[in-house]
């Protein structure tokens, strides 16, 4: 439990510096609250160890980064460009829409176990939640009824509402203005280090990444396993009841 690294305790000794007085976290949606099964890594990767390949979560995730649009892309359109991306032969890229398009049939929305737990726990503190993401407005509101998030959340920000996504710094801005709050209050959590993390302090906001895969090694900012370990961290640094 707990940060990572030498460097990432230090940094998060230097959060009463970053965070003036703390009112308000903002989530990440996917890989941070809920999953889909199978993880569109998974999917890949089981692809690839068929063509000889073995590239890591961590390449991935870079890949994905030199291909982030703002807006989640849809399957097709996220396969090819990754093919791409990874100068993968034209065999590979069909075999992986194959898998793909097979995905889609059987994929499920999952909420993780710790972020019911957490979430009411950051409520019952006074904290106001919102999130911020990339997905479209009717998937995030769709799931927050389903998973019975909506009285918890005050505000969901889709990229679709504001017409940019992270890691451009203006959809956590407008996250900002619609709560009336300033950046120095807020903590964001996300699984992406050029998403999240990035985009986070674009705007002030201090930065928490949550790597369920185990995915980074040394970052620069704090580093959680999973969201269960906030609570225990926030109470030390921040003296929350």
């Amino acid at each position: 439990m707990g940060l990572r690294s030498v460097s990432e305790r230090l940094f998060a000794n230097r959060w009463d510096r970053y965070v003036n007085r703390l009112r308000a976290i903002f989530f990440d949606w996917d890989d941070t609250l809920c999953y889909v099964k199978p993880h569109r890594y998974d999917t890949f990767g089981a692809v690839l160890e068929k063509f000889g390949y073995n590239i890591s979560d961590s390449a991935l995730i870079c890949a994905e980064a030199a291909i982030r649009s703002g807006a989640i892309l849809p399957s097709e359109q996220y396969v090819e460009a990754l093919c791409s991306q990874l100068r993968l032969p034209e065999p590979v890229l069909r075999a992986t829409t194959q898998a793909f398009q097979e995905r889609e049939l059987v994929k499920e929305t999952l909420l993780f176990e710790d972020a019911i737990p957490v979430i009411q726990s950051l409520r019952s503190r006074g904290l106001r939640l919102a999130v911020v993401s990339n997905n479209s407005e009717q998937r995030l509101a769709e799931l927050a009824r389903q998973f019975a998030l909506t009285p918890y959340l005050e505000l969901i920000v889709s990229s679709e509402i504001v017409g940019v996504g992270k890691p451009d710094g203006r959809i956590f801005q407008y996250a900002l203005d619609q709560l009336g709050i300033s950046a120095d209050c807020v903590l964001h959590l996300g699984d992406s280090y050029e998403a999240d993390v990035i985009g986070a302090r674009a705007v002030g906001i201090a930065p928490v990444l949550i790597d369920r895969r185990h995915c980074y090694s040394e970052v620069d900012c704090p580093h959680l396993d999973n969201l269960a370990d906030l609570i225990p961290l926030m109470m030390e640094r921040f003296d929350l009841d």
